[in-house]
């Protein structure tokens, strides 16, 4: 059969001394150098999230995040992969991750730096990553790249039900948990299709058929756990960005409570009737709220975006409770005095 063909070939003296000479690890070493250098290339682009980019019927929002994905997969493919080269590729891939990581998280450097006027002051000693965004942009476009991270979590996303076999986050767990997450994702399959082929071609060895399929889930557990620890590298950005959104979101509302100050002596001075609306400060308040689902509604699902309304909500909710006492604090303050001053005035 073609496997047993396989192992002949490969124990063959032109292969293994072909293999002496040239070294795998040259040929790694080479395709290594080649793949770093288009991912350099590509990460100091600038992005400017005014483009879409279709790979494999996914849509992304950042060339860089299509040149990961790239490079993550074409490891795997035929004419490229070797067996012997499995973990080292592995390896690879978590750095690959990991200065895509990186890449994205000099965005939050770089729209801390903006000006309130949006100008970027530049510094010299600032990394060539922060010079890949295109001034002007603000904490709306996370929304943009978010949407990127959710995509590549789903392509690598590992199988929920391999129980304890693994040590990593994202994977393992419990069942409740592992019963809400997604599917194999694409490039974890491929990886998985590889090692799962190594078996195949070598069942005619003379190791044993148990040998062969314990070594075949310790690497696919191994493999798994890898991309668990991308994965977790992943969530980590997500929650950061998430987390300044809500707190840029929080701070752009509570600025406009500054108005609450005012309504006292408007009333007062004016004996206008109580209000049956909204006071005009509110729509100020909510405007940054309102802005950002026009931005991301077609961006990102709904819940995430809900989820951040709820947050910001509640925030403001406890600024606006705290910065109303003061104020119905500070007019019951002047009533006592106005009337202390009445009984003075009455009694001389």
């Amino acid at each position: 059969g073609v496997g047993g063909e396989v192992c002949v070939l490969r124990k063959n003296v032109c292969v293994t001394n072909f293999e002496r000479r040239w070294k795998v690890g040259v040929y790694f070493s080479m395709r290594q150098k080649d793949q770093i250098q288009k991912l350099d290339t590509c990460f100091r682009e600038v992005c400017a999230f005014d483009k879409k980019f279709v790979y494999d019927n996914q849509l992304f929002w950042m060339k860089s995040s299509v040149e990961t994905l790239k490079q993550m997969r074409v490891m795997f493919r035929e004419g490229v992969y070797l067996h012997a080269l499995l973990p080292r590729f592995l390896r690879f891939l978590s750095e690959i991750m990991s200065r895509y990581v990186c890449h994205v998280q000099s965005f939050l450097a770089f729209i801390k730096r903006h000006n309130s006027d949006g100008t970027f002051e530049s510094l010299p000693d600032d990394p060539p990553e922060m010079r890949a965004w295109k001034q002007g942009l603000t904490y709306a476009h996370i929304g943009f790249i978010l949407s990127d991270v959710l995509t590549l979590l789903r392509w690598i996303a590992t199988d929920p039900n391999r129980g304890n076999a693994s040590s990593g986050g994202g994977g393992g767990g419990d069942t409740e948990t592992a019963s809400h997450m997604s599917p194999v994702g694409p490039l974890t399959q491929m990886i998985l299709e590889k090692i799962d082929s190594m078996e195949q071609e070598t069942q005619r060895d003379a190791v044993s058929g148990d040998t062969l399929s314990k070594n075949r889930e310790k690497l696919r557990a191994l493999a798994q756990d890898l991309l668990d620890m991308s994965a977790g590298q992943l969530h980590a950005l997500h929650t950061d960005m998430s987390e300044y959104m809500v707190s840029c979101l929080v701070a752009a509302c509570v600025s406009s409570l500054a108005g609450l100050k005012g309504i006292p002596s408007i009333y007062r001075m004016t004996n206008k009737p109580p209000p049956t609306r909204a006071s005009a400060y509110v729509e100020n308040l909510i405007r940054p709220l309102q802005q950002i689902r026009e931005v991301t509604s077609s961006v990102l699902a709904g819940p995430l975006v809900q989820g951040w309304m709820v947050q910001v909500v509640d925030r403001v909710a406890d600024q606006f409770k705290e910065q109303a006492y003061q104020v119905m604090h500070t007019v019951e303050q002047q009533e006592l005095s106005l009337k202390r001053l009445r009984a003075n005035t009455h009694t001389h």
